[in-house]
């Protein structure tokens, strides 16, 4: 966790340095989205009834917001037009989306040593 917030901490300063307000729109949205995502999945860890819809709606807060934030960021600085940067944008959160289910399944059926992380099965026994 500390690796990914020393990560994430030099990518705004990064982006600071840029001088550009849109960078910093993007950023400080997805940042946001992804928050609210994470807070959503914390509210409904272990809930057997989560629906389809919440399900949805906390990999696009996540890993689509993030992915998507990224593309826009790239079409904002190779300067194409809005709407070349809105068409990538929604494309990359499509594929954000694709890699969380695929990444959810791998949890539940994947082997925990050659998946390198903790699986589902793993997390239901800690319980």
């Amino acid at each position: 966790m500390l690796v990914g917030d020393f990560l994430y901490s030099n990518a705004l300063r990064t982006a600071v340095m840029q001088n550009n307000q849109k960078i910093m729109e993007i950023l400080s949205s997805a940042t946001t989205r992804m928050t609210e995502g994470e807070l959503l999945q914390l509210n409904r860890i272990g809930n057997p009834d989560i629906t389809e819809q919440e399900y949805f709606e906390i990999i696009s807060a996540k890993t689509g917001a993030l992915i998507s934030a990224a593309c826009r960021l790239g079409a904002v600085l190779a300067e194409l037009p809005e709407s070349a940067g809105k068409r990538a944008c929604r494309f990359r959160h499509e594929t954000g989306m694709v890699f969380q289910m695929a990444d959810d399944i791998l949890d539940y059926m994947a082997d925990e040593n050659e998946l390198g992380k903790k699986s589902a099965k793993t997390w239901k026994k800690a319980r």
